[in-house]
């Protein structure tokens, strides 16, 4: 996602670890809702997942596959609505010396309203409307297969950078902050 380009359609990356730095310059909001305003498609949200996976993985190094499909954010005043089609990242590990891959799909759509907390958070509220779904599946060598259902974050609060071209949140989870999940203009 972060090293494709950026272009939000189907995208796909071989074999890198993902560090998710930044491909320009983003511009801390004024805390106002209007930098907001408008459609954003997915540009990196493989780290958030990774670190998920890596803490299944009992802390061992988890690489970064690819990505297919598409995400969406909507901003329309208070009113935010996402969409995700077909999102499908992809992982690998090694566990005991066996290989496992990791698979997260994301498929749905919510509708929520948003409001500033200060300068630099943004606050979702619960999902007035939510189809989302995300499920992982972990295939081990040998056959073995795990189904979990990773939270994807939607209501909360949020870390907010926005500039022209470029935001990123940042979920704030437990009291801390979270990795960027980094969206751009179509």
């Amino acid at each position: 996602m972060g090293a494709t380009g950026g272009t939000g359609g189907t995208e796909s990356t071989s074999g890198r670890e993902i560090s998710g730095g930044s491909t320009g310059p983003v511009v801390a909001s004024a805390g106002s809702l209007a930098c907001l305003a408008g459609t954003w498609v997915i540009d990196d949200l493989s780290t958030y997942f990774r670190r998920i996976i890596r803490k299944q993985a009992h802390g061992r190094s988890v690489r970064y596959i690819g990505s297919t499909g598409r995400y969406t954010l909507r901003f329309d005043g208070s009113k935010i609505h996402g969409e995700a089609r077909h999102l499908r990242l992809r992982y690998a590990a090694r566990l005991a010396d066996r290989d496992v891959r990791y698979t997260v799909d994301i498929h749905g759509s919510f509708e929520s309203t948003v409001r500033m907390d200060g300068r630099d958070t943004l606050q979702v509220m619960p999902t007035t409307r939510s189809t989302m779904r995300v499920r992982e599946i972990a295939r081990f060598e040998g056959g073995k297969i795990q189904n979990r259902r990773p939270k994807l974050p939607v209501e909360g609060r949020y870390e907010l950078d926005c500039g022209a071209a470029a935001l990123e949140l940042r979920p704030i989870e437990g009291g801390k902050t979270r990795e960027a999940i980094r969206f751009i203009r179509p």
